[in-house]
């Protein structure tokens, strides 16, 4: 199970940020999470835009990428145990990536200068990521490799980490009745990270909301994952509330004079989203429209004043602006 948590307050070791779409820049591979044929030098002091990072991926990481198996996937201890030493590594440069700003705004100025969605996200960046700095970080697992008898692993479901993850829970329970050796599962791994970084903010009584699309305009699988993993949290992993929201619910909440994130009368431990920090595109063009400018420009503009809000809190995003 390769997620981890941390809390920058305490300075325990702990994880990074997700990947985002801007990684691309530094990871032209997609800096996989899989089999990785050279182990990369530890991250410098200070990144630059001008700082080499070259990796070579084995061809073999590719059978990971899958959504899910079509049977259990099974590896070495020893390819399990690279994996586990280079987890820190990794944790730890998309961390430094994602709040070192004077990297991120001198990397991204060119398309910054011909993208107004892209300015507005480094404007609010530069704004938070102080703040950042000082809660939290929550890294979601993208692949859950289980131990088995005989001294191996086998990984079993991906694309985990803000996905489906109760979905995919349904194709790991089949697998574990047909295969001998399965155990555990990506619900488990998924709730456990979300319940941990919550009760890093609020011990005694973690609030999560499960951010996603109005309901709706769910479609009934993606109702049946936001319900699933909300009903897992409060029923085994210790959740005293699970809250179901929008970004036109999160409009709402208010950061208090002590950093809490209120919406209505409750404080917001987490939000778990089920979407990841990217450039608009595609159908969501429409939603874009022709900017934010003056307050003109479609619907998507008017949710950064909420993104900016909960990145001023104390609640941690599963998903955050880095």
């Amino acid at each position: 199970l390769l997620y981890m948590v941390t809390d920058k307050k305490r300075n325990t070791p702990g994880p990074g940020r997700r990947r985002s779409s801007r990684d691309t820049l530094w990871f032209r591979r997609s800096a996989l999470p899989g089999l990785l044929s050279t182990s990369p030098q530890p991250p410098q002091p200070r990144l630059s835009a001008r700082t080499p990072v070259q990796l070579r991926v084995s061809p073999r990481a590719h059978t990971m990428q899958r959504a899910f198996s079509a049977r259990p996937f099974r590896a070495s201890r020893a390819a399990v145990e690279e994996l586990r030493a280079l987890q820190p590594l990794w944790n730890s440069l998309y961390d430094r990536v994602g709040r070192d700003h004077r990297f991120l705004r001198h990397a991204l100025a060119e398309s910054a200068r011909h993208c107004e969605w892209e300015a507005r996200q480094l404007a609010v960046h530069a704004h938070v990521h102080e703040r950042a700095s000082e809660k939290p970080q929550l890294l979601l697992p993208n692949s859950v490799y289980l131990p088995a008898e005989g001294g191996s692993w086998v990984h079993t479901v991906g694309n985990v980490q803000a996905g489906e993850p109760y979905q995919l829970q349904l194709v790991h329970s089949l697998q574990s009745e047909e295969h001998a050796e399965v155990c555990g599962g990506p619900l488990d791994a998924v709730c456990d990270a979300i319940s941990t970084a919550a009760r890093l903010v609020h011990p005694r009584r973690p609030t999560v909301a499960v951010l996603s699309k109005p309901a709706h305009k769910l479609a009934l699988r993606t109702r049946a994952d936001v319900r699933g993993v909300g009903a897992k949290l409060q029923r085994d992993h210790g959740v005293a509330e699970v809250l179901y929201v929008s970004m036109a619910d999160l409009a709402a909440a208010r950061v208090d004079a002590a950093g809490e994130l209120r919406l209505g009368g409750t404080s917001l431990s987490l939000i778990y989203s089920r979407f990841d920090f990217s450039h608009p595109s595609g159908a969501f063009h429409e939603e874009v429209g022709g900017g934010g400018g003056g307050g003109g420009g479609g619907e998507a503009w008017g949710e950064w004043p909420a993104v900016e809000a909960i990145e001023r809190s104390r609640a941690v995003m599963s998903s955050p602006l880095g």
